[in-house]
């Protein structure tokens, strides 16, 4: 029997108890879900899951964990299935109380090869071409924009995470790209150029109902440039690209195509600081043509990305990660805010449950204000 949300949708907890045998957790009154969180992130290298759960009929001392063992979550909507996603315990605490136990888990998405296993190979292809094939090692989908970057990768003991991040910070999908990746609750891995979505058609709207949007609460806007651009070289930093040849290339400049009417950045810094960080690289014929033209983009663009969005909407959404949305904004008079009003990038989504109460975080960026 599955934990009801709200009337909105139900929950259903299943627990590995024996090898490809699972056992589902009971919503009875002596056990409750007291709290579950599942998280996709670009910041992460995969999917997190957190739980709470009172356990009073003694669930957990019959079938006790083990490391890595499964815990599958599903969600339906009209008894339909919304999301389900298994997950690999990596952490567990128990706390006796007088009606039975609190049993707090940590884990992450069922994916140990690509989270841990390390390879040596080469790949002879583009970097969305490598992406690609990685998913089909691992098992995963693919949601992959095409680049311009063929050459010789090779993973170097790595793992297929770090590799995965590794092409990404390296991509180019052309002049003015920005490639950024990350997997998803779905198991697909996605990589994008984010200065080139096409709109989603999903709409945001603060506080206040309207039809054909979504619903908004614990808004917030935030900006965290400063020493991002200034030390860390978003100001006039620049790239030596050195050849056997002494024919060399400098990148010190971008072409922004703007989305809002100010970008993060201040011209009269930039006019004053001139000369930053400097970064040289080396190339040879083997490599990408655009290679170190693509790591030059990726660095100064993830410096622009840095006007955050953080929301709750209090309903199940199609909103995953790299996922543009239109957000409409309104101030305390009800007019609407056009400085934070626009399209945003979604970079984080955590699925939430709390007691009696669904909610979705989600964390996005773009570039500047209005």
């Amino acid at each position: 029997m599955a934990f009801n949300v709200n009337n909105m949708l139900e929950v259903v907890l299943e627990f590995e108890v024996e090898k490809d045998g699972f056992m589902e957790f009971p919503c009875i009154e002596m056990c409750t879900l007291t709290e579950l969180n599942m998280t996709e992130s670009v910041k992460f290298h995969v999917p997190l899951l957190y739980l709470q759960l009172e356990d009073g009929i003694g669930f957990f001392t019959k079938f006790p964990f083990i490391d890595g063992c499964r815990i599958r979550v599903t969600i339906l909507i009209n008894s339909k299935v919304f999301q389900q996603v298994e997950f690999r315990v990596f952490n567990h605490n128990t706390v006796l109380t007088p009606t039975g136990q609190t049993v707090t888990i940590d884990a992450y998405l069922n994916c140990p090869k690509y989270w841990f296993t390390s390879s040596c190979m080469g790949y002879k292809g583009s970097t969305s071409q490598v992406i690609k094939q990685i998913a089909s090692t691992c098992g995963f989908g693919a949601d992959c924009d095409a680049t311009q970057d063929t050459q010789l990768w090779m993973q170097g003991n790595m793992t297929y995470a770090e590799f995965v991040k590794y092409l990404t910070q390296k991509g180019f999908a052309g002049k003015g790209s920005y490639m950024m990746s990350g997997l998803t609750l779905s198991q697909s891995l996605v990589y994008k150029n984010v200065n080139n979505l096409p709109d989603s058609g999903v709409k945001v709207a603060t506080f206040t109902e309207s039809e054909g949007f979504f619903i908004a609460t614990d808004f917030s806007v935030s900006s965290n440039s400063g020493l991002n651009n200034g030390g860390g070289g978003g100001y006039a930093s620049l790239m030596r690209k050195q050849t056997t040849n002494a024919n060399d290339t400098t990148y010190k400049t971008l072409d922004v195509k703007k989305k809002e009417s100010n970008v993060n950045i201040d011209t009269n810094v930039v006019s004053e600081v001139q000369r930053s960080k400097v970064t040289f690289s080396y190339f040879n014929p083997e490599q990408a043509v655009n290679l170190w033209e693509g790591v030059y983009q990726n660095d100064r663009y993830s410096r622009l990305y840095t006007v955050n969005c953080n929301m709750i909407i209090n309903s199940p959404t199609p909103l995953t990660l790299l996922t543009p949305y239109s957000l409409t904004a309104y101030n305390a008079e009800g007019a609407i805010d056009t400085k934070n009003s626009g399209t945003y990038i979604v970079d984080t989504r955590c699925m939430i449950i709390r007691g009696n109460k669904y909610g979705e975080r989600i964390s996005a960026c773009r570039m500047g204000v209005n």
